[in-house]
């Protein structure tokens, strides 16, 4: 599989798309990988953002190690795709780059929490659910996991306290085994592992 930007040739596959450089393309395609779903904006009316765009490029803040950045390095290093900055409603700053728009395809990761949180911030306000509650109100079959204490707040607020082994260098710590459960490690699924995502989580059954 690849992706043809220019006169260059990046090819990805199963096994190394998360890696760079491979994932400069592999980011954009993944649904040549696994199966995906487009989430776009519903059909009723939209308030736009309104624009005063600013460059932005030259501001500089303080670096991990207390060094002086510039938001333009920051882009450059990490290979940023999309970049956006809005503040009241208006939007402050937009830029694309290696070959992504403003409606290309593009791995979400993490970036669906924010989703997750609004649309709760949303039912909550409607009275739909009460975000102190136990998580086990709404998924029972947390009852006797990790997360049988924990609130949907806290869950949102990813301070459950669950036991999770990220040692990036142990093929059979939790996050190994999560990234196989969800087809990304495609070479560590074995017959032991959990079928779903979800199955996953309920395995988990300590906290600290």
């Amino acid at each position: 599989m690849s992706l043809l930007t220019g006169s260059n040739e990046r090819a990805f596959n199963a096994e190394n798309w998360c890696y760079p450089p491979h994932n400069r393309a592999s980011f954009q395609q993944v649904q040549q990988l696994v199966p995906t779903i487009r989430l776009s904006r519903g059909s009723e009316a939209f308030r736009p953002f309104s624009e005063r765009i600013k460059n932005v490029s030259g501001i500089t803040y303080a670096g991990s190690g207390g060094e002086s950045r510039a938001v333009q390095q920051m882009l450059d290093e990490t290979y940023t795709d999309a970049f956006l900055v809005t503040k009241n409603g208006t939007l402050i700053a937009e830029e694309y780059r290696n070959g992504m728009g403003a409606d290309s395809h593009h791995l979400l990761n993490s970036v669906s929490k924010s989703f997750l949180g609004m649309l709760v911030g949303i039912l909550a306000a409607e009275g739909k659910l009460d975000p102190n509650e136990k998580l086990v109100t709404y998924v029972p079959e947390f009852s006797e996991t990790a997360f049988q204490k924990t609130t949907l707040q806290q869950a949102l607020d990813m301070t459950a306290a669950v036991k999770f082994g990220e040692d990036y260098d142990d093929r059979q710590a939790d996050f190994w085994q999560e990234t196989a459960v969800v087809g990304w490690r495609p070479a560590l699924v074995d017959e032991h592992l959990a079928k779903t995502l979800f199955q996953f989580a309920c395995g988990l059954k300590d906290t600290e």
